[in-house]
């Protein structure tokens, strides 16, 4: 009896459709990958040993580079959904920047892409080449793709400007390509083989992304031929281990909201995000008013608790999603220690700030309307606007709102 890649393999093309959810029922109860594409499902062949090698160079390069930034890199594992077309493929290497984005709860369909590897072969030249090559241009978050010969020193690096693409490559080792999108370099000799050893996610006969050490060595034999030891470990305590760490380090532990550190990470990531879209940026630094005196009358519990309570005014008061400025995240919030929070607004139109402290203004008169409390809560703004064409540094920013904030609260005294 055939199996079902061979029964796939046998079916006529032009007789046999099936659905997108046809298809993506059957691939997650395979044991074999099969891309999609055109209403035909394609079972996929093996890949070489130079192949592996050369996927898991690129891996270990470009987790390596990418370590402490908010980029994901998949191997061969993760598929992607190319959405004017309606295909389903396979790269050989997938790096997402920023928030993942998936199809469905299964999280096994990626959707936003920012950076695509292919291996070429013989039998798949002309299809990277061709249909895929069409497909991934029209992917509106890819911002580069690399294809990469396994036979000859040739990598081929594609870069979107604008609405064009820009051709580079490399054909010697020493040649250097840089990923501008990503911020990484590319260097000719991750495209040959070698011992390897990297981190990275695989997808698990189960279904699920497991994450893994992998290591590979080249041993020679007696007879001439070369032989290819390869070991998994999972590795998914330990990198939940590191995350938790990593989590505390940037993380308040009174409110939960991000510290100074925390926000000078997050502030960061949208402030490039910001500038590559062209969108201004909002500032606001915020003070408890009378703070010592909660503290001094009321006891230090009482001034926690009203710094919790806050944090959790702020969280909601900024989560709101609107035309006029639109927060992506509300851990953009933080405390930047004692009473004082930042909010970084993105995507802040004209006319935002007086939206934004109308909506502050509001929410903290609920908080004083509804707790039993022998005193008010007052808050002290400063607020500064960020052109996506400015030149001022966040520290810059931070300063200048600080200073406005100030001015404020002395003017209310």
């Amino acid at each position: 009896m055939a199996t079902p890649a061979e029964q796939i393999r046998q079916t006529p093309e032009e007789q046999v459709r099936y659905t997108p959810e046809e298809y993506l029922a059957r691939e997650r109860e395979a044991d074999f990958k099969s891309e999609y594409v055109g209403g035909r499902i394609r079972a996929m062949s093996g890949a070489s040993r130079a192949h592996n090698l050369i996927v898991t160079n690129f891996v270990r390069e470009l987790s390596t580079q990418l370590r402490g930034r908010p980029c994901e890199t998949y191997a061969a594992d993760m598929r992607v959904l190319t959405r004017r077309s309606y295909a389903y493929r396979y790269p050989d290497v997938v790096v997402v920047c920023g928030e993942p984005r998936f199809e469905d709860g299964h999280l096994d369909t990626l959707v936003n892409p920012t950076l695509l590897v292919e291996v070429l072969s013989p039998s798949t030249e002309h299809v990277d080449y061709g249909e895929k090559l069409r497909e991934y241009r029209q992917m509106e978050t890819l911002q580069a793709y690399v294809f990469v010969a396994q036979d000859r020193m040739a990598v081929e690096l594609y870069e979107r400007r604008g609405d064009v693409w820009v051709l580079r490559d490399a054909y010697e080792p020493e040649h250097v390509l840089r990923l501008e999108a990503i911020g990484c370099e590319l260097s000719g000799q991750i495209a040959q083989g070698g011992q390897v050893s990297v981190e990275t996610v695989r997808r698990h006969k189960d279904g699920h992304l497991r994450e893994v050490s992998v290591s590979g060595t080249l041993v020679p034999l007696p007879n001439g031929e070369v032989a290819a030891y390869v070991m998994y470990q999972d590795i998914a305590a330990r990198k939940a281990m590191e995350r938790a760490l990593r989590e505390a380090s940037i993380t308040d532990p009174l409110t939960g909201l991000a510290n100074r550190r925390g926000f000078f990470h997050l502030a960061e990531r949208e402030w490039k995000l910001a500038g590559r879209r062209g969108e201004d940026l909002l500032l606001l630094y915020l003070d408890v008013d009378n703070f010592k005196e909660i503290n001094d009358r009321f006891g230090h519990a009482e001034g926690d608790q009203v710094l919790r309570e806050l944090a959790a005014l702020l969280q909601d008061a900024f989560r709101t999603t609107d035309v006029v400025a639109r927060l992506r995240t509300p851990d953009v919030v933080a405390r930047l220690g004692g009473d004082e929070f930042v909010v970084l607004a993105i995507g802040a139109a004209a006319g935002a700030e007086t939206l934004l402290a109308a909506r502050l203004r509001e929410a903290l008169a609920r908080y004083n309307a509804e707790g039993a409390r022998p005193y008010s809560v007052s808050l002290s703004l400063g607020m500064v606007r960020h052109s996506a064409s400015g030149a001022a540094s966040i520290d810059e920013l931070l300063a200048a709102a600080d200073h406005q904030m100030y001015a404020a609260k002395r003017a209310r005294a």
